[in-house]
């Protein structure tokens, strides 16, 4: 009973989107999408998309996560979309993380991986700093012998 009463109160609070209902809403007038389990109403946006409304309006009506991702949309856009929001798919009710942010999943191991250090390796610079050292002593008494 705690359970059926939890879910009723998730359902009020967050609207959940069938797939058949999302199918529904495919065109430039009535345009949805999902992406990463979150349904939004891109419709006042397809005027404003820098592809085109064509663009969206070609993949409207169902989840478009990976096409979303490999366009590689800017942080702007991820934020931009939560004006959108109408729900939350079907399955993704219970999916955690902040509401309405879109992830970023295809982020390529380079951008992963901490950069290679350039500082110097530490057994190098004694070396360096006596090699100095000895071709300062030699340069002073080099020059100290030509003052004679």
């Amino acid at each position: 009973v705690l359970t059926a009463l939890k879910q009723k109160l998730q359902e009020i609070m967050v609207r959940v989107i069938s797939v058949d209902e999302l199918a529904k809403h495919t065109r430039e007038k009535d345009c949805w999408i999902a992406v990463h389990g979150k349904v939004y109403d891109v419709t006042p946006f397809l005027k404003d998309h820098p592809g085109g409304p064509e663009v969206v309006v070609r993949i409207a009506g169902r989840d478009v996560s990976d096409e979303y991702e490999d366009v590689g949309h800017s942080d702007f856009a991820r934020d931009k979309a939560q004006e959108f929001e109408v729900g939350t798919l079907v399955g993704h009710e219970n999916d955690t993380g902040p509401t309405g942010t879109l992830l970023k999943t295809n982020v390529p191991k380079w951008a992963q991986e901490a950069p290679p250090s350039r500082s110097v390796s530490f057994p190098l610079v004694p070396v360096v700093v006596a090699g100095v050292s000895v071709a300062l002593v030699a340069a002073y008494m080099y020059m100290k012998s030509r003052q004679r």
